[in-house]
């Protein structure tokens, strides 16, 4: 087992600074714990419609989060192609730091290997909330 101390000089020695965060180095104020859930599960009807249907082409955000993230690092800033809408979820995103239940739409976006690798002869299914798209498209 490693300290904080010996983890974030080894990260220093690699080139981190020591304002960068390093993963194993907890926060001096840890997000606050929200509000409890509203329902049992995670789904929430919403009073807006979805922005995409199925078939509708779709662009992630390139940006990077602060936080918890259901948005894969690999799939940002790439098209992929809506396959199926999935109502109202909780977003995890928000609720993860105590921020409320923020719910959204959810989709199942396709993207091919050729897209997110520059690879042939697969795809890979992503379940994506609407804020992960670029706001043009909304």
């Amino acid at each position: 087992m490693l300290s904080t101390d010996e983890i974030t000089r080894r990260a220093i020695q690699l080139g981190a600074t020591d304002t960068d965060t390093i993963a194993s180095k907890p926060i001096d104020r840890p997000d606050p714990i929200g509000a409890l859930p509203t329902a049992a599960d995670s789904y929430r009807p919403l009073g807006n419609p979805p922005h995409f249907k199925v078939r509708d082409s779709v662009m992630t955000v390139a940006e990077g989060f602060v936080g918890h993230t259901r948005l894969p690092a690999y799939a940002r800033g790439k098209q992929g192609v809506v396959t199926s809408h999935h109502q109202g979820w909780v977003f995890p995103d928000s609720n993860a730091h105590g921020q409320g239940e923020q719910p959204q739409h959810l989709y199942t976006v396709r993207f091919s290997s050729e897209e997110l690798w520059q690879r042939r002869g697969f795809s890979v299914s992503l379940d994506l909330f609407e804020s992960y798209f670029v706001s043009e498209q909304l």
